[in-house]
């Protein structure tokens, strides 16, 4: 006859109940929680660049092919003005843009309801569904290198924001 004794019993109860805890949560328990894993809720990617956010970044393809729209929402919540610059490269070379974003402010840029002028190059060689590269920097903040996805007017969202065609 095996003798139990209290402390024996104890360890039985601990053990059975650190294997029932581990068999119910052992995929939480091991695995990275979804909501800790950063992504983009819209069709375009976003970048930090200290007190300037760019949200929702994507481009829009013209018609002919030629021509590219950048489209995105840039927000300042700093205290001061912010000169967002965009280099890229285009068929003729490298080429930059310019935003400026109020303390405090937001700025949308691509839409033809915004008050900033739209940002439309030629990029050569490029087709709906690819990406294209864009470095944002802002300030003193570190530069971002973005992989913009590239979007045309088949879409109905997209076909108020298709940029006039570039003259050559």
């Amino acid at each position: 006859m095996i003798a139990r004794t209290l402390g024996a019993r104890l360890a039985a109860s601990v053990i059975a109940a650190g294997v029932l805890l581990t068999s119910v949560a052992g995929c939480t328990l091991f695995s990275t929680q979804a909501t800790y894993m950063p992504y983009d809720p819209a069709d375009g990617v976003a970048a930090d660049l200290g007190d300037l956010q760019l949200r929702n970044v994507r481009a829009v393809l013209g018609d002919d092919g030629q021509a590219l729209s950048i489209v995105f929402v840039a927000i300042n919540t700093g205290t001061s003005s912010k000169t967002l610059t965009l280099s890229f490269e285009t068929a003729n070379g490298p080429g930059t843009q310019t935003v400026n974003v109020g303390s405090g402010k937001s700025v949308s840029v691509g839409r033809p309801d915004d008050t900033a002028e739209a940002i439309v190059l030629c990029p050569g060689d490029i087709m709906p569904g690819q990406n294209y590269e864009v470095y944002a920097q802002a300030g003193t903040a570190d530069g971002v290198l973005m992989t913009i996805p590239v979007f045309d007017s088949t879409n109905p969202d997209y076909e108020a924001l298709v940029p006039p065609a570039i003259e050559r």
